[in-house]
This record gives structure tokens, C-alpha cells and sequence, in this order.
């Protein structure tokens, strides 16, 4: 696994480090504010740091790390457990519901961020890796080629068509066909019978059709998850700025 911080090299950069406004960060119970002056909730004159008692989850310095969620979901448990193990009035119950009901669409933001995350790191460091995988893949289909156009195949009939290609490359043909386009082209206009038929051409069309119906429903499909996103994160503003400061108190027995 490599190092994927930065190192400090002189005293200058620790300065920096240490007065920049963005790493205010100071850890609640169920929550992390990343303190900002200008958009603090719970500001007052003179103040550089968050006032917990004067917190409101709408805040826009608010903000929940994979601990501040453990923290929730150990609270969302308490207070079902509190529903089942006492005998609350009907007022704090539904206040209780209600609570859980916020709590859990934090962890369910949360979750929906962190996987969106997640996916985003691993396609910026496996993008490498995937052009490592298309020249050598490229490398193989050329090598393929010059086999079939020399009469020298050693994994197929030799005959100078797509499927031959694909199986002297040993590259799938739908792969092939997704990923170098390019190839197949030249490869075609080089072989010695490159004419084509009536039943290719009517095969071709029908592939540039689903190729072009993927692509639609691709962004279809986008647009519908970044809907889903938005209204999540709507639906979570709108609990937060709801709840205020209120806090749940069980009664004592």
C-alpha cells in the first residue's frame, strides 16, 4: 500500500498547516463541526470555536465522520430500546419515533455519500491500471492481426474475420468490439476479402442501435441517481432544520 499523504519538509508548511481555517475541526457526540466563523450557527462576537449548547443540526458547519455515524447508530438503538423497554407517554413517544426517524436518515446520507466516495477513489486509481490493461490489450490485438494477415495464426482457423481476431488476441469479441473499434477497422480495410454482407451490415446496424440505446439509458440512468441524491439530501435538511436543538430525555423510573 503506498503513502498517499503529504510529508511536511520545514517549519513554514506546519504554519500553514496549523492556520488554515478549514482544519478547525472539533469532535461532538453525535457530531463534527468544522468551524467557520461566517456560517456558525451558534456564533457571538469574538468567538472561534463551536458553542455546543447553542448547536442546531442545521447548521452548515455540521458535518458526520464514520465515527460521529457509530455514535448515531448506538443512539438510534438506545432510543428504540427505549421504546420497548419503558412505558413512555404518548407525546414522547411520537417525539421518539420522530427522532429515530431523523437519525437514521443521517446514517442513510451518510452511507449514500460514502459509497459514491468510495466509487469515485477507486475509478482514480485504477484508471492506471485499466490503460496499463488497454495497451496491452492493444498490443495483443495488433500482434493477432499481423498473424492472421501472414498466414501464421496459432489460435484460430486464420480466416481474416472479427471472430478470428478475437480468438488469436484472446480477447473477448464484445470486449473487442467496445474497446478497439479502431483496430477492427484497419484490421478489415487490410484483410484480403473485405467485403461485406448483407447479413454483417444488418448485424452491424442492429449493434450501433444497442450501443446507442445503452448509452441512452446510461444517462438515464445518472440522472436518476444524482435525482435520488438531491432529494435525499433534501429530505435530510429539511429533518435537521425541523428538529432544532431539541433533545430526548427519558424518563427515569
Amino acid at each position: 500500500m503506498s503513502f498517499t499523504g503529504v510529508t511536511l519538509t520545514s517549519k513554514a508548511q506546519a504554519t500553514a498547516l496549523l492556520a488554515n481555517p478549514a482544519l478547525n475541526i472539533h469532535h461532538g457526540k453525535l457530531l463534527t463541526c468544522v468551524w467557520r466563523e461566517a456560517t456558525a450557527a451558534c456564533r457571538q462576537d469574538g468567538q472561534d470555536q463551536p458553542d455546543w449548547g447553542r448547536c442546531t443540526l442545521s447548521c452548515a458547519n455540521i458535518t458526520w465522520t464514520d465515527r460521529d455515524i457509530a455514535s448515531v447508530r448506538a443512539r438510534i438503538l438506545a432510543l428504540t430500546a427505549s421504546l420497548t423497554g419503558e412505558v413512555l407517554p404518548g407525546p414522547l413517544r411520537q417525539r421518539t419515533e420522530q427522532r429515530i426517524t431523523r437519525l437514521s436518515a443521517i446514517v442513510a446520507a451518510h452511507e449514500a455519500t460514502r459509497a459514491a466516495s468510495t466509487a469515485e477513489t477507486g475509478r482514480r486509481m485504477n484508471h492506471y491500471d485499466r490503460l496499463a490493461r488497454l495497451d496491452q490489450e492493444r498490443q495483443h490485438v495488433q500482434d493477432a492481426a499481423r498473424r492472421l494477415l501472414s498466414g501464421t495464426a496459432r489460435a484460430s482457423s486464420g480466416s481474416p474475420t472479427v471472430a478470428s481476431l478475437a480468438r488469436e488476441s484472446g480477447i473477448n469479441r464484445t470486449s473487442l468490439y467496445q474497446r478497439h473499434p479502431g483496430l477492427i477497422a484497419e484490421f478489415k480495410a487490410n484483410a484480403p476479402d473485405a467485403a461485406v454482407t448483407p447479413a454483417a451490415q444488418a448485424l452491424q446496424g442492429q449493434l450501433d442501435a444497442a450501443r446507442t440505446r445503452i448509452a441512452s439509458l446510461e444517462q438515464e440512468n445518472a440522472a436518476l441517481r444524482e435525482r435520488v441524491r438531491t432529494l435525499t439530501a433534501l429530505v435530510v435538511e429539511m429533518n435537521l432544520e425541523a428538529d432544532g436543538k431539541t433533545n430526548v430525555i427519558p424518563l427515569k423510573r
